[in-house]
Order: structure tokens, then C-alpha cells, then sequence
């Protein structure tokens, strides 16, 4: 093992070759480059660390105390620190995955991760200040605060944990792992679409925007209000009532209340057709513009007010109707039944 103490100075050592675990102790900054892999003992570094293995990986088996910033390079390997406590930003560069788990908050600085990404923050925020570039999946959880990321580029999925509030940019689609968000989520995929791969539970409202993309999520459990952005179709499935807020969707536009009413406090746009589905509630939309046809599927009432002409397609209302036409006439081109 090697044990650097510098108790009134720094550490700057760019040619070590040790074969056991490293720990560092240092009043101000502590440099370390190994020929292999990094095992951090218990080490406490007043300011900044920087810490490059040429080969092999980084790990830990002690608590590391930092006072500044924390930047790690595991080149030709992986990232694995469990005992972090970082005052300041967090950079990282592996080959292949990285886990970094941080007694407080997490800013991270550009980092750049081979395969798969994940991230704790045992209190305190994760935020970015720096693009993060991921080559796999990424996991993010904030277990006692907020997730603000801005910069993330991950071509995997994302999960999220969080116990207020989150929100994500993705340069590219989003795919959503298992997530639990605490109260809002807000999710946009800069290019290409939102989709799910697990339950999406969130406590507050939900803000999807696929800019230039498709939203296809069919696992969404959100308590307060859904916000729709995408150039193309919305699909959304959601696990209790829909309160749409405004919204704005290219094509089509399909929604399905699993349990629950659907109802909608904004302007809802659509550029094709809309299908609505409450198949245990009811159906109470009073600001839709829809240009292309209209499906209702509801256990109970369906009102619906559209800015344009209304186009019924096949439907299904268990008890009354109640359609509006603002503008333009109403339609039955296609099959509609009125079960009472």
C-alpha cells in the first residue's frame, strides 16, 4: 500500500506504480496518476483531487473527504467509489461503467463514461454543470433532494429517484426506467422520443417534451397534472385520472386513464386525431383543438368542446354525451355508439 501525507502542503505525484490500495492526506490539493488501477484508502484532501488510473479501475475501501472538486480517470477501466464525501463539483472519465455514491449533493462537471452511468447522492441535489456523456444506461438518485440535469447525453435508458423534483434534458430519445419522483417531473428529449421501460410513479405533475420526436409511455403513474410536447403522436397511459395540461401534439394524440376521469386545464392541440379513453370514469375536455378526428371511450359521461368541427370516430359512453363544435360541423364518418 502507499500513504502520501502532506499536513501542511499538497500532493502532486504523476509516476506512481503501486500495486496496493493508495491513501492521501493533504492540506490543500492532492494529485495522483498509478500505472494500474486506484484502490482509495480513508484520505482527506482540503481542496481539489484528481485521481487517474492508467489501467485498471478506481474503487475504494475507506471514506474519501474532499474539500473541492473531485475529478476521476479510470482510462482503460471503471469507476466504483461507495464512500465519497465531495464538497465541491464531480468529474468522471471511464472506459467502461462508473458508480459514484456522494455523502451530500452532486454537481457534476463534464464527464465522459463508456458504458453505464449511476449516481447517488445520499443528501443534497444532482445537478450538472458540464455535459455527461454516457454510452449506456444512467441512474440518478437523489434519495433526500432534487434532480436538475440539463446537459446529460446518454444513449441508454434513464431512471430516476427523487424526493422532490425532477428534470431532464437528453440530447438524444429518453427511455424511461423505473422512476420515483417525489412531486414534478419534467422530461425532454432534445432529438428523438420519450418512451418507458418501467413504471414511472410520480407525485406531481408530469411535463413530457419530445421536441422532435414521438411520446409513447404506457407505464406513467402521475397524481397531478400531464403536459404533452412532441412533433409527432402522444401516446400516454396512465395508471389514475388525466388532467392534460396545455399541450401541443404534431400528429395524434392518445390517452388512456386507467382508473379515474380525464379532464384538461390548458389548450390542447392536436395536430391529427384524438383518441380519449377513461374506461373506468369519465371524459371532461373543454379546451381541445383537434384537427383531425375525435374516439371517446368512457364508463361514465364524455363532454367535449373542440375550437374546430368535431369528426366522431367509433366511440363508447356509458351514460350521456354532450359534443361541441365551435367552429365547423359535427361528423359521424364513422361508426359511433352511444351505450346508455
Amino acid at each position: 500500500m502507499t500513504q502520501l501525507n502532506a499536513a501542511a502542503g499538497s500532493i502532486d505525484v504523476g509516476q506512481l506504480d503501486s500495486a496496493g490500495s493508495v491513501g492521501l492526506t493533504a492540506a490543500t490539493t492532492a494529485t495522483v496518476v498509478n500505472t494500474t488501477g486506484v484502490d482509495l484508502k480513508a484520505s482527506s484532501v482540503g481542496t481539489d483531487l484528481t485521481v487517474t488510473a492508467t489501467t485498471g479501475d478506481i474503487t475504494d475501501n475507506g471514506v474519501v473527504s474532499v474539500g473541492g472538486m473531485t475529478q476521476l480517470n479510470a482510462t482503460a477501466g471503471a469507476i466504483d467509489i461507495g464512500q465519497l464525501v465531495s464538497a465541491g463539483s464531480i468529474g468522471l472519465t471511464a472506459a467502461t461503467s462508473a458508480t459514484v455514491v456522494n455523502a451530500t449533493g452532486i454537481d457534476l462537471k463534464a464527464s465522459s463514461v463508456g458504458t453505464d452511468l449511476a449516481v447517488t447522492a445520499t443528501t443534497g441535489d444532482i445537478t450538472d454543470s458540464g455535459v455527461v456523456s454516457v454510452g449506456g444506461m444512467t441512474q440518478l438518485n437523489a434519495t433526500a433532494g432534487a434532480i436538475d440535469i440539463g446537459q446529460l447525453d446518454s444513449a441508454g435508458s434513464i431512471g430516476l429517484t427523487a424526493a422532490t423534483t425532477a428534470t431532464v434534458v437528453n440530447t438524444t430519445g429518453v427511455d424511461l426506467k423505473a422512476s420515483s419522483v417525489g412531486t414534478d417531473l419534467t422530461v425532454t428529449a432534445t432529438t428523438g422520443d420519450i418512451t418507458d421501460s418501467g413504471v414511472v410513479s410520480v407525485g406531481g405533475m408530469t411535463q413530457l417534451n419530445a421536441a422532435a420526436g414521438a411520446i409513447d409511455v404506457g407505464q406513467l403513474d402521475s397524481t397531478g397534472s400531464i403536459g404533452l410536447t412532441a412533433a409527432t403522436t402522444a401516446t400516454v397511459v396512465n395508471a389514475a385520472g388525466i388532467d392534460l395540461k396545455a399541450s401541443s401534439v404534431g400528429t395524434d394524440l392518445t390517452v388512456t386513464a386507467t382508473t379515474g376521469d380525464i379532464t384538461d386545464s390548458g389548450v390542447v392541440s392536436v395536430g391529427g386525431m384524438t383518441q380519449l379513453t377513461a374506461a373506468a370514469g369519465s371524459i371532461d375536455i373543454g379546451q381541445l383543438d383537434s384537427a383531425g378526428s375525435i374516439g371517446l371511450t368512457a364508463a361514465t359521461s364524455a363532454t367535449v368542446v373542440n375550437a374546430t368541427g368535431v369528426d366522431l370516430k367509433t366511440s363508447s359512453v356509458g351514460t350521456d354525451l354532450t359534443a361541441t363544435a365551435t367552429t365547423g360541423d359535427i361528423l359521424t364518418a364513422t361508426l359511433f355508439l352511444w351505450e346508455a
